[in-house]
């Protein structure tokens, strides 16, 4: 297919030079109008009364081209077509893979172990001062109120149900000692994950005539643990939480809190 291409290429630029040529030879066979011209003005210019035979021949001589059949006879180009020829099996070399070197270590060398220089702690005596010892300052609580006395069980007294019952009650006192009455609207709660109930104080005589109160819990002595707080009307915590754990018997199924104003 390239032969064919090149074979084409050459006949047209054939064909292209035979044509410059013809070209050419036209162009030398027509009269040069600059001569002519230049030649009737020099006849112009003579005498009139001396007419000299014109030296321009009669006939204008004229360039015989060269023949047709002179010329190259043109090419036609024959498209030959080229078979690619078919590519054979490419040979793919077998690498051959050289045997590994085994890096050897030498011997490694034993470290020396540096002994870290161990600090002795240097102790400084504090001296014991003399005289009685000091009595530490109570912190002040945060709370309006907190328990008069410790807490403490007994039997139940305040109602006829006995050991079938288990609960708590007391009184509550202001800073001076007298009983809170029952205007100021004081609750107390007591609550575990099984039991929220609540009292106001001053509606239970049999634990104070004017604050006292109770709340009946269970049926039976339990061991369950509960929280009593005292709270205000609005239901804010006035005092800490107190940790209840009844001791599960009739003796102590009567939980006894007492709490008075602090401040």
């Amino acid at each position: 297919m390239g032969d064919s291409i090149y074979n084409f290429i050459t006949g047209l630029a054939l064909l292209a030079t035979v044509a410059v040529v013809g070209g050419l030879i036209y162009l030398f066979s027509q009269p040069n109008p600059y001569q002519e011209s230049l030649r009737m003005t020099q006849l112009a210019l003579l005498p009139t009364q001396a007419v000299f035979p014109s030296s321009t021949p009669s006939n204008t001589p004229t360039i015989t081209p060269i023949p047709s059949s002179t010329r190259p006879p043109t090419f036609t180009p024959t498209f030959t077509e080229t078979l690619s020829p078919t590519p054979s099996a490419t040979f793919t070399p077998t690498v051959t893979v050289s045997p590994t070197i085994t890096d050897t270590p030498g011997a490694t060398a034993t470290p020396t172990i540096t002994s870290t220089p161990t600090v002795t702690p240097t102790f400084t005596l504090t001296p014991t001062p003399t005289g009685p010892t000091a009595i530490p300052t109570a912190t002040t609580s945060p709370f309006l109120f907190n328990l008069r006395e410790p807490l403490s069980f007994s039997t139940n007294f305040a109602n006829a149900a006995g050991c079938l019952w288990q609960g708590a009650g007391g009184a509550v006192y202001g800073i001076d000692g007298q009983p809170i009455p029952l205007d100021r609207g004081y609750v107390v709660h007591i609550f575990n994950d099984f039991v929220d109930r609540t009292a106001v104080v001053g509606t239970n005589s049999q634990y104070g005539a004017v604050s006292g109160w109770e709340i009946a819990l269970d049926t039976q002595p339990n061991t369950q643990l509960y929280f009593v707080v005292l709270e205000s009307t609005i239901g804010t915590e006035i005092s800490p939480r107190i940790q209840v754990q009844f001791p599960g018997t009739c003796e102590g199924n009567t939980a006894i809190l007492n709490f008075r104003q602090q401040r």
